[in-house]
């Protein structure tokens, strides 16, 4: 097995409610501070300049909260008050964040202004994934017998609709300019990865079933997670309900490979390098080492409970 590289893990305890940041190989926890009282984290996103954390709160009675973190000291450089945060995400660039709240209402914020509403999707429900550009705010949401996508500007004005057949799970983007939409099983459809292009919406056509829809209705895997290599070529997909992960050869359009983990897993993270991921769990509370060259589980945590959402450091 190759050496395990040198990274940074940020990470949260739900045992002692504190923010945990780790180096790694060793596992040395370099800092740790308390979440501020009376939050649990929804997520976690780090800048580009990677000095800053940023984690959602929710608390209680619809209330939410902002804090940034010095990656440094792990010391709380700022914090304000937000809408109670469903999904989050912010602008690449600038101290301007986005949240959706439980209903899957989208508000546009930071610290110097109030809170701006923006349009919701006709038909949507809940939402499942935000992602955002300098200059666009993509969502996903529930939707009676599918899903919806919709594309917003940054005044908040909606630029794009479309419901499609699938429910989705979650919303990520890459660096190739595309939007990945893990999708479970709906009237319509199994489960699997809708690809698209930033700059062709409607073009569905580089759909990855990695599930039909007879063997999802008896047993459902829930792809709910996907990450994606630096070269575009592999998407990783995380499958929470059968604790495996499917290797999807981009390119080809169909799974490659499967990683069985023994246990259900909510999010992954590439570490420097690629021979490598971090994997996350909601039910089981813990984190996963694994080995991506040989397609195995190395090592899991289980000395803290460790909340699902996670940031790896460079």
């Amino acid at each position: 097995m190759d050496p395990l590289p040198t990274h940074r893990l940020l990470v949260v305890d739900d045992i002692s409610k504190a923010i945990l940041l780790v180096s790694n190989p060793s596992g040395k926890i370099v800092a740790e501070q308390p979440l501020p009282h009376g939050f649990s984290l929804v997520d976690i996103t780090v800048n580009y300049d990677l000095n800053e954390a940023y984690l959602a709160l929710a608390g209680n009675g619809g209330s939410g909260l902002l804090a940034s973190f010095s990656l440094n000291t792990l010391v709380c450089s700022n914090e304000f008050a937000i809408p109670h945060p469903a999904q989050f995400t912010r602008l690449p660039t600038s101290h301007t964040f986005i949240l959706a709240d439980p209903d899957g209402h989208l508000y546009l914020t930071s610290a110097a202004k109030e809170p701006i509403v923006l349009d919701k999707p006709d038909g949507a429900g809940c939402c499942v994934g935000l992602v955002a550009t300098e200059s666009l705010i993509y969502g996903v949401w529930e939707a009676i017998g599918g899903g919806v996508l919709g594309m917003f500007d940054i005044t908040g004005h909606q630029l794009y609709k479309r419901f499609f057949g699938a429910t989705p799970t979650n919303l990520i983007a890459d660096q190739h300019g595309r939007l990945f939409i893990p999708f479970t099983i709906s009237p319509f459809s199994g489960e699997g990865l809708v690809v698209l292009s930033c700059q062709a919406l409607d073009d569905f056509s580089n759909t990855i079933i990695t599930q039909c829809q007879h063997c999802s209705a008896t047993a459902p895997v829930y792809p709910i997670h996907v990450v994606i290599t630096a070269s575009g070529n592999t998407a990783y997909i995380a499958n929470e309900e059968a604790g495996h992960i499917n290797i999807v050869d981009l390119q080809a359009r169909h799974t490659v490979g499967i990683i069985s983990l023994g246990q259900s897993v909510s999010r992954l993270g590439l570490l420097p390098g690629e021979n490598f991921a971090i994997a996350s769990s909601n039910m089981f509370a813990n984190l996963c080492l694994i080995d991506l060259v040989n397609k195995r589980l190395v090592a899991f945590t289980d000395e803290r409970e460790t909340l699902s959402p996670f940031a790896v450091i460079a």
